[in-house]
């Protein structure tokens, strides 16, 4: 007969088992858990991408390298281990799937397995793959790679005052660049329900989309996890020409927490330069845009880390050596 304290464990386990799954030891399957993680401890990810029931490269690279002491003593002081196993038949957990499959979407993989170094910013530090040589090699050729990419990223952000830099194969989908310049003027938006009331003294967000579709709905997530983040430190307006009940409806449903608003006409859109799809501006509290792309975009995707590097580096900009925030003219 088994106790009811048992029981509960066992359906504890359960449940957890159906959300994402089991993971190797000492490895997560969680990108948000290994996110939070690497936030609080300082060490980035090692983001493994692999193929557990068809790659024959990630079955040796986990033989000759993972399932190593050498490497789990390596490995517990230097980085947070998250596994995406994309398989071919293995069953997996649909928020499993989904996660995975997002995460192959927004992280430049390559060839299987892929090792992808990222660091609490979202941002790849390295990367890396199945090497011949054992595991004594392996760890020595990620280290340094992992050395080598700490420094340039190091090197980059010092050169552009602590902001990300765009990608070199971006393409902004827009006619008209404010990449570090000010943001020409206040959305003349017309609210759905209520005013839109923006102020100048904080972060803004501004995201354009043009049809109730994925993209969209892709979008809406994105910045509603901003908003639980970051909270009252960075205002988030959506907006579209779609002047529709079913455009209402669709981002009242997919984004019920964040403000939205009517560029009738398209007048605000194609003073921008945008042309369709999705689009978003990121400018800070003295309004110079830091971020503009297709929030999709391989090459320069917005994420969660993407927006606390921006408003860490402009936070620290404002910072004299007394501790003080330095005045700005917004």
């Amino acid at each position: 007969m088994i106790r009811s304290s048992t029981k509960s464990l066992l359906l504890a386990l359960l449940l957890c088992a159906s959300t994402l799954g089991f993971a190797k030891e000492g490895w997560l399957t969680s990108y948000e858990e290994a996110l939070a993680q690497s936030r609080t401890s300082g060490k980035p990810i090692l983001m493994l991408f692999t193929g557990s029931d068809w790659c024959h490269f990630c079955k040796l690279l986990e033989e000759e390298v993972f399932s190593k002491e050498a490497f789990r003593t390596w490995a517990t002081s230097r980085c947070i281990l998250l596994e995406i196993d994309l398989p071919v038949e293995t069953p997996q957990p649909e928020a499993l799937k989904k996660q995975n499959g997002r995460l192959l979407f927004a992280f430049p993989t390559g060839a299987m397995p892929s090792v992808l170094f990222v660091n609490r910013y979202e941002e790849v530090i390295a990367k890396t793959g199945y090497r011949a040589g054992g595991v004594e090699s392996w760890i020595r050729q990620a280290e340094t790679a992992l050395q080598e990419g700490e420094r340039r990223l190091r090197s980059t952000l010092d050169a552009n005052e602590g902001y990300p830099v765009p990608g070199p194969n971006k393409k902004l989908r827009a006619d008209i660049s404010f990449l570090g310049r000010s943001f020409p003027q206040w959305p003349p938006l017309e609210g759905w329900g209520a005013p839109i009331e923006l102020s100048r003294e904080k972060a803004t967000l501004l995201a354009y989309w043009s049809e109730p579709d994925v993209q969209a709905e892709e979008l809406f997530e994105i910045l509603s996890r901003a908003q639980a983040r970051f909270g009252d430190t960075l205002q988030i307006v959506i907006f579209t020409d779609r002047d529709s009940e079913e455009a209402r409806r669709f981002a009242q449903a997919k984004a019920p927490k964040l403000r939205g608003g009517l560029d009738r006409d398209g007048v605000f859109r194609k003073s921008l330069g945008i042309r369709s799809g999705v689009y978003a501006y990121l400018w800070t509290a003295d309004r110079i845009v830091r971020y503009q792309s297709s929030p999709r975009e391989i090459d320069d995707r917005l994420s969660l880390g993407k927006i606390e590097r921006i408003l860490d580096a402009f936070h620290a900009s404002r910072v004299g050596f007394d501790g003080r925030l330095r005045s700005f003219s917004p």
